[in-house]
């Protein structure tokens, strides 16, 4: 073999190495919940996205209905670990939180074992049914920079505003669905700020 043939090879086993890869693992806490997860329903996958984004920080969340597929983007804090996708039952929540209100911590585990892609920042990742039971899977280099975090997945059925609106009720954040915005605390907040502002302090 050539040296440039070597140099060639030498540079792909670096590039290999310096690759992340992400792998599925279990958190014990996960044991006491065993009962409510994985219930396979759209209702229980909405309810446990939203957590996920709220816990990033998010204050607003879009679900698309797109060629036969779920696309939610949140405006969070992104992921700057990815293998904390992979990571089951640790719901990352403080534990005031945890205490209120008993986040499953199931995370993306809720979407097994569709296979699903991830986008946050400049990284990307595609998790298939064999990632979910272990299979490492590499984060790659995404083309464009995505502020927060993309989900992109196929579902039964499409997550219409009349699916998610009632579990948006209650998220604490924004959510809107192929353009209309949910009915939410939050959006109920903003209106009755508005109105009081404008009865109390117009001319």
């Amino acid at each position: 073999m050539s040296t440039v043939g070597q140099i060639k090879i030498l540079k792909l086993l670096l590039e290999a190495q310096k690759m992340q890869t992400i792998s599925a693992k279990v958190n014990p806490k996960l044991l006491t919940k065993a009962s409510r997860l994985f219930v396979g329903s759209i209702d229980g996958r909405i309810i446990e996205l939203l957590q996920n984004a709220r816990r990033a920080g998010a204050t607003q969340v879009r679900i698309f209905n797109r060629d036969g597929l779920v696309t939610i983007h949140d405006n969070g804090s992104g992921i700057d670990d990815f293998q904390k996708l992979l990571d089951l039952g640790g719901s990352g929540w403080d534990e005031k939180l945890e205490a209120g209100e008993d986040p499953a911590g199931v995370g993306l585990f809720c979407l097994a074992p569709k296979e699903i892609e991830v986008i946050s920042g400049n990284k990307k990742v595609t998790i298939d049914k064999d990632s979910w039971i272990g299979k490492s899977v590499a984060v790659l280099e995404s083309q464009e920079f995505i502020a927060g975090a993309i989900i992109k997945f196929k579902d039964k059925k499409p997550w219409d505003q009349d699916i998610v609106e009632k579990h948006a009720v209650f998220a604490g954040i924004k959510v809107i669905v192929d353009g209309k915005i949910c009915h939410s605390l939050v959006v109920l907040h903003g209106w009755l700020r508005n109105l009081m502002a404008k009865t109390y302090f117009s001319d």
